[in-house]
């Protein structure tokens, strides 16, 4: 099952390309003029809405958090965000409320959305405001730089990009971060989840929480080789795959109930076939073995079906045609 929650920037940062990438691997520096807003292609880049409310325009409202923008616009979301980033000091809308889904989460961001539509100017925000507005939509640039979200993956450069903003006291984006690095380095991934989770008031907790939880031992991994791999280009049999799976541990806030679903995440190299967007599924472990699955793919809950048993050497991810990977099956074992 997809969210947006702990698995996901979308939710946690608030917190293909058709401009040019900056040759800096760091977050784009704003200019002195004033950089024109881009104008975007209204038609879907990606999938197309099944949500009447799913515009482009109301993407450039939430900065691309709204649900759907990203699967259904992602060339137009990587040009704007590319663009929100750079002039993110010039504009007196770039505000924190707007890089959230207004829609569900009110505030400072739904007047903004509404005095758009009324013609008003965007109000001015206070300079805290404007610098986490910058953090946040730099940020999210860094994210679809480093899983190639609209135009192609430059994964270094939206690493760097986001340590940068890490350094500069973003714990969002540190604990961002480390959720990138714990498949890859999980000492870095550790340091980084010490800086980013030391503050109760301004760290994203329950981000923390499954961090804490990874880098002390309850990510799981499994490597396999696929017996069976159809509908994904260069992709064949005896390729080398790993599936991740986060034990499910109570939450630090009584308030946020554990419930029994894993964080699950299987990929081959680079390429991420379950999990990209932040996934869980049911999960049961018995040592350090696991089954952990579900059956539904994106036509019925959004995101591809995945089964997990690792004790007997299965490992299966299948999606329908409206995936974003179109219909595929990835197998190992019986």
């Amino acid at each position: 099952m997809r969210i947006l929650a702990s698995g996901s920037i979308l939710l946690a940062l608030c917190l293909a390309c058709a401009l040019p990438a900056p040759d800096d691997d760091v977050a784009p520096e704003p200019t002195e003029a004033t950089e024109p807003e881009p104008s975007l292609d209204p038609a879907p880049s990606g999938l197309t809405p099944t949500d009447s409310a799913l515009t482009v325009d109301r993407c450039v409202r939430t900065a691309w958090s709204y649900y759907g923008c990203e699967a259904s616009f992602p060339v137009q979301g990587r040009t704007w965000i590319a663009w929100a980033c750079r002039t993110a000091g010039q504009r007196p809308g770039g505000d924190l409320g707007a890089v959230s889904d207004s829609d569900e989460l009110g505030g400072a961001g739904l007047d903004d959305e509404l005095g758009q539509l009324r013609g008003e100017a965007p109000a001015a925000r206070p300079a805290d405001e404007q610098d986490r507005y910058r953090a946040t939509v730099c940020a999210r640039w860094a994210d679809y730089r480093i899983r190639g979200v609209g135009g192609a993956v430059e994964r270094e450069a939206g690493l760097a990009a986001l340590q940068e903003i890490c350094d500069g006291g973003d714990r969002v984006a540190c604990a961002h971060l480390a959720e990138i690095l714990q498949y890859t380095d999980m000492d870095r991934a550790r340091a980084l989840t010490a800086r980013a989770c030391d503050d109760p008031e301004r760290s994203p907790m329950v981000l923390c929480d499954d961090l804490r939880n990874a880098t002390s031992g309850g990510l799981e991994r499994y490597d396999f080789t696929l017996t069976t791999a159809t509908g994904i280009e260069g992709l064949a049999p005896g390729a080398a795959c790993s599936a991740w799976v986060l034990r499910s541990r109570p939450r630090s806030d009584p308030r946020l109930v554990s419930d029994g679903r894993c964080s699950t995440r299987v990929a081959c190299g680079d390429r991420v076939f379950y999990g990209l967007h932040g996934s869980v599924c049911p999960c049961r472990f018995d040592g350090r073995d696991v089954v952990a699955g579900e059956d539904m793919t994106t036509g019925e809950d959004g995101d591809p079906a995945v089964s997990i048993d690792s004790a007997a050497g299965r490992f299966v991810v299948r999606d329908d045609a409206s995936g974003e990977l179109g219909a595929f099956e990835l197998r190992a074992g019986p």
